[in-house]
């Protein structure tokens, strides 16, 4: 199932037919101006993407960013990224700081990948690397697109896991 515009910013996911009941197993990825952005056919555990994006809905409507906003794509991957990933020495507040524009999925098919959202006025910023190579790429999406799209997953995705914890009880 796709959800969104795959031109632009998209969600897909499947669930296996022996998903294997509340693990969920399936397939998830990200699509952004029409690139596959995530291992899909690697599969994984919708459990835990669910549990993933339960932050990013969390965090809807809260990545407005007045001290990066104007940043250029490389020095706001850098600042993110060293943000939440450096070696701060005062990392909790750095991570309570900044995960919030961190939309990057912690599970194995997002593993080469380094995803930030930033809100503006207008629109968002989608920045994005491959960790394997050195572009780092922005997308502008439609304001609250990302959220609208990541939203409607969780709702999806949380029927799915009811239901399966309901049919084990």
């Amino acid at each position: 199932m796709i959800i969104g515009n795959p031109s632009t910013f998209a969600v897909e996911y499947e669930l296996e037919p022996n998903y294997e009941g509340v693990c969920l197993l399936g397939k998830f990825c990200y699509w952004v101006q029409g690139e596959q952005i995530g291992e899909y056919a690697l599969g994984t555990s919708l459990r835990d993407v669910l549990f993933q994006i339960e932050t990013f809905v969390r965090d809807n409507g809260n990545r407005f960013g007045q001290s990066i906003i104007h940043l250029n794509t490389q020095d706001f991957f850098n600042k993110l990224n060293d943000a939440l990933y450096g070696t701060s020495d005062n990392l909790q507040a750095t991570e309570e700081q900044w995960a919030r524009f961190n939309v990057c999925p912690s599970i194995d098919v997002f593993s080469n990948w380094k995803i930030f959202l930033v809100q503006e006025s207008t629109h968002s910023r989608l920045i994005l690397k491959n960790i394997s190579q050195q572009r780092v790429s922005e997308v502008r999406l439609q304001f609250n697109e990302f959220e609208n799209v990541i939203r409607e997953v969780y709702e999806k995705i949380n029927n799915l896991y009811e239901n399966a914890m309901t049919s084990e009880t």
